[in-house]
């Protein structure tokens, strides 16, 4: 036999153990992949249903944010209950600020109340127009004489119209948002409600409010448009997710995902008035678990075989309580069973994989070689791009991912805002000229370690030279990055840096800038570093913001300079 016929057999003995082993191992772990696949539908389900609840709940933090805050304003006595128009002109930045308010309300024990909310009680405005519109009432109390004025402000045009209703009656008081949060003294949710004409869903929180001097002043109420909470919904679905349902202690609709396509109409209203008989699924998975109840302890009701005519469908139910069981619902989500989704495509996946394993093993080889080749090549990009004594990234580096992370912002969470950091430290020269270069450069190294531990975990740190430091983190939008990179200052300099030539105590001084849409990695870093300049003048050892023009000075706000255009058109 000839070598090349010979390597012919050799060849195709390897082959066909190769294709024997393949075969032989789907058979024996085809039951073992059908179960991790219905493991993994489960899961997808499970995380899905983690999704659109951690959804619902950011969804709702802002107005709670806002309400808090209020409240702390009014106890401060930076607003005055009393002031109906200084009220009205609160309310109505912070709708402008959230679109998913529907109104901001304010009612006293007296009957008076204001009220700014984003609704028309003239229907022959176009309703594509209802977000422009701010409708303020005040109900205005002097002895027995009672007055209600209305005033409408268009947000775009700033045209306003103003009248009076006289035979208006209502008296905030009798409404169950006044009376639960004044029977309990506390912030409180109340059950979704159908708004004004339009009947769609919302919900309010109140909270009673009380001036400096501690007296009541009245109940403060901000009210959320549930119809908004459709859109987060819809952007969750994944493929195999035929549909997901948010629904009230009454079994009405609060929201729902996109995947739904037979909705009449998006009023709130029961389950069963919204879906027609073609979404049988949803109404099997809500008719079951009404009869077999959910549980109420936070684990999931799984419901696997949902049979649904030629596709049987899986459905999860699970009970959602949020800050601290006030609002208690229900989310009902359907897909595909596992069976007609998973079960293939798992096994030819989970064959290809070993056919790749077992043919790569000479690529692994190669790789290998590749890697000891490539090995000095590596540790020369190291340190091209890391500073050798903190082993933060050098200028260079630093100012290249910066550049990346701002042309990446499209991909960053909507609650989320990139900020730029620039500091230096405070006595560092001193230290250094008396003690010498490695005591200094021990102080540095420290630094950098301290920013790495209590930093955002997503923290770029830069040396810009010398004691000069860069950062780079992405902070929630509802918290003060101020507060926040004063904290991170103490955090770093509150404890003295120890070595063989005593202990060595240090401050550092920063300027933040709050990264907007069209910005350069230049200019954010020449607005942290002015900030950082016009701050010194001030005070040393603090943290300025440049998108403010503040800064933490013994305790307290300070201005220090204008804000830059860009910078406050962000904030």
């Amino acid at each position: 036999m000839n070598p090349n016929s010979l390597r012919l057999v050799l060849v195709s003995l390897v082959v066909l153990l190769q294709l024997t082993s393949l075969t032989v191992v789907s058979f024996l772990t085809k039951e073992q992949l059908a179960n991790q696949s219905q493991l993994e539908a489960t899961a997808t389900l499970k995380a899905q249903a983690d999704e659109v609840v951690e959804k619902t709940r950011l969804f709702l933090v802002p107005a709670l944010s806002q309400l808090t805050t209020a409240g702390q304003l009014f106890a401060d006595g930076m607003l005055d209950a009393r002031r109906d128009q200084q009220l009205s002109t609160f309310f109505r930045s912070q709708l402008r600020s959230n679109l998913w308010l529907k109104g901001m309300f304010l009612a006293r024990e007296d009957g008076s109340m204001v009220r700014v909310g984003r609704f028309v009680d003239d229907r022959r405005i176009d309703p594509g127009k209802v977000r422009d519109l701010l409708v303020t009432k005040r109900i205005q109390l002097s002895g027995d004489n009672r007055q209600v004025e209305y005033e409408e402000h268009n947000e775009r045009t700033g045209e306003t119209r103003h009248w009076s209703n006289p035979a208006d009656n209502s008296d905030p008081r009798q409404l169950n948002w006044y009376q639960s949060a004044r029977a309990q003294q506390r912030l409180v949710w109340s059950d979704a409600f159908s708004y004004h004409e339009n009947g769609q869903p919302i919900v309010s929180a109140s909270l009673p409010i009380r001036t400096p001097e501690g007296l009541d002043a009245g109940v403060l109420s901000v009210a959320v448009d549930l119809h908004e909470l459709t859109r987060f919904i819809e952007r969750t679905s994944g493929s195999n997710i035929n549909s997901a349902v948010m629904i009230d202690a009454n079994g009405r609709v609060i929201a729902y995902s996109s995947a739904i396509q037979h909705v009449r109409h998006r009023a709130l209203s029961d389950i069963e008035s919204m879906f027609r008989p073609s979404d049988e699924a949803m109404l099997e998975l809500y008719a079951r678990t009404n009869t077999t109840g959910i549980s109420a302890t936070g684990e999931d009701t799984l419901i696997e075989h949902l049979d649904m005519g030629e596709v049987t469908q899986m459905g999860l139910a699970r009970r959602v309580n949020l800050f601290g069981g006030a609002i208690r619902w229900t989310l009902l989500i359907t897909q595909p069973h596992w069976t007609k989704l998973h079960t293939s495509d798992n096994i030819l996946n989970s064959v290809m994989r070993l056919a790749t394993i077992i043919i790569a093993a000479p690529g692994i080889m190669a790789l290998l070689l590749i890697l000891a080749i490539t090995a000095p090549v590596y540790r020369l990009h190291r340190r091209a791009t890391i500073d050798q004594l903190t082993r933060a990234y050098n200028r260079d580096e630093f100012e290249n991912r910066l550049r990346h992370r701002i042309h990446d912002m499209h991909n960053l969470p909507a609650d989320k805002q990139l900020v730029s950091v620039v500091l230096d430290l405070d006595g560092f020269k001193a230290i250094n000229d008396r003690h010498g270069h490695p005591t200094g450069d021990l102080i540095l190294r420290a630094v950098v370690k301290r920013l790495q531990k209590h930093a955002p975990s997503d923290t770029l740190i830069g040396r810009l030279g010398g004691d000069e430091f860069a950062l780079l983190c992405s902070v929630d939008k509802q918290l003060d990055p101020l507060t926040l990179m004063e904290q991170l200052r103490r955090q770093v300099t509150e404890v003295p840096v120890p070595s063989g030539n005593g202990v060595h105590t240090f401050g550092m001084t920063m300027g933040l800038s709050v990264i907007c849409k069209g910005d350069s990695a230049e200019t954010v870093l020449k607005r942290a570093d002015l900030a950082l300049v016009n701050g010194k003048l001030i005070e040393k050892n603090r943290t300025y913001d440049s998108t403010t023009g503040t800064g933490q000075v013994s305790g307290q706000m300070t201005p220090f300079s204008k804000p830059d255009r860009c910078a406050a058109a962000c904030s």
